[in-house]
């Protein structure tokens, strides 16, 4: 039976018309717990000692800390939970050169993950994928 690790909230964002696409496309919380076995840190609670167990975030990371760390608890058999009753309230991004920053920072997170991390992300792709594999295989 997996351990339990606390609780992760909904997220509401708000939003200005001009963020609607950051709105519907920002944090599909149940989705990345339910495939990728994290929950992003805007939204995260973690008990001290989940961190004595499985370590820190990986520094090194500019993005995509949350996902490696989450998944090293996935991986030692905690269990990571969607609270529905509970909702976190977060800005969106609401301008083209906001979403653009975004979109760089986490491109620039997955190779990372996948340079320091490739038994678990594969090897950056050119153009880099989430799977790490080339067009080929993918």
């Amino acid at each position: 039976m997996p351990r339990n690790n606390g609780v992760v909230p909904r997220i509401n964002h708000v939003a200005p018309d001009a963020a609607r696409y950051d709105h519907h496309t920002g944090f599909p919380i149940e989705g990345y717990l339910e495939h990728q076995q994290f929950a992003p840190t805007c939204c995260l609670f973690v008990r001290r000692e989940v961190f004595e167990d499985v370590g820190l975030f990986d520094h090194r990371l500019i993005s995509g800390g949350d996902k490696e760390f989450g998944n090293r608890v996935h991986n030692a058999g905690y269990a990571q939970q969607f609270a529905a009753d509970v909702t976190m309230y977060h800005p969106t991004r609401n301008s083209l050169d906001a979403l653009v920053s975004k979109d760089l920072r986490v491109g620039r997170g997955l190779c990372q993950l996948q340079r320091y991390h490739p038994e678990r992300y594969g090897t950056p792709g050119i153009p880099p994928r989430p799977t790490g594999l080339t067009s080929s295989r993918a």
